[in-house]
């Protein structure tokens, strides 16, 4: 490995309360809005609206939406971090509170002009991550998480570039990134020649089928009966 990277977010407390006043759809309990989440959202040009659909699902508060970078340098033998904050918010929540936030206002956030996805995948060991940013542009969610993969010498812009082209032959929308990973649903049927984009997943994305899938064709059996994109690098 050429590089080491280290992700983290930087957490913003919060304190002071007010009421919040939408009503749960889940069955998880309603909690109030603290003053500083509010000015948080107010400093971001958040509509209020969004933090409340956020809260009535999660008991963790919103926090600033900031990520932390570390990478070696192999000449000064020093890990060099930079901390980026960025325009949008997040909370902690379990997988199953993230799945259910995702899907069901993922879209209606995408036509208000938030995009929504979940940001950290944790399998249950620490609380998984959701993200909002306000943008209409998808590929804005994997520029902050700075996906990459080092191994395979792919830079940000490398996986962007390549989301984009496949984006347009066949159209999907992100639900999820972090520094080494995305997903994505697709957006009706994939084309009939599933194989032969099975066959560059697996050429740009080694790892899905090496470390998942073991074979090209079952990794084309599983895209399909998923309708998702789902790329990871080591």
């Amino acid at each position: 490995m050429k590089f080491l990277l280290f992700f983290v977010s930087i957490v913003f407390l919060t304190c002071n309360k007010t009421s919040l006043v939408t009503a749960s759809n889940f069955d998880s309990e309603v909690r109030t809005i603290t003053d500083d989440e509010k000015e948080l959202l107010d400093s971001l040009n958040f509509e209020l609206s969004v933090l409340g659909i956020v809260l009535e699902k999660t008991p963790s508060k919103i926090k600033r939406l900031a990520r932390t970078y570390g990478e070696y340098n192999y000449t000064t033998k020093n890990i060099e971090y930079t901390t980026k904050v960025h325009e949008g918010i997040s909370f902690e929540c379990t997988n199953k509170t993230a799945h259910e936030l995702t899907e069901k206002f993922r879209e209606e956030l995408r036509k208000e002009g938030y995009l929504m996805y979940k940001s950290k995948k944790n399998y249950t060991f620490k609380p998984d991550e959701v993200s909002i940013i306000k943008s209409q542009n998808q590929f804005d969610i994997i520029r902050i998480e700075d996906t990459r993969a080092l191994n395979y010498e792919l830079k940000n812009t490398d996986i962007i570039t390549k989301l984009q082209e496949w984006n347009t032959n066949y159209p999907f929308q992100i639900t999820g990134a972090s520094n080494d990973w995305l997903s994505a649903n697709f957006v009706g049927e994939l084309p009939k020649n599933s194989m032969a984009f099975a066959k560059e997943m697996y050429e740009f994305c080694p790892d899905i089928v090496e470390q998942g899938t073991d074979t090209i064709e079952k990794l084309e059996s599983e895209t399909k009966r998923t309708n998702q994109l789902y790329l990871w690098w080591d």
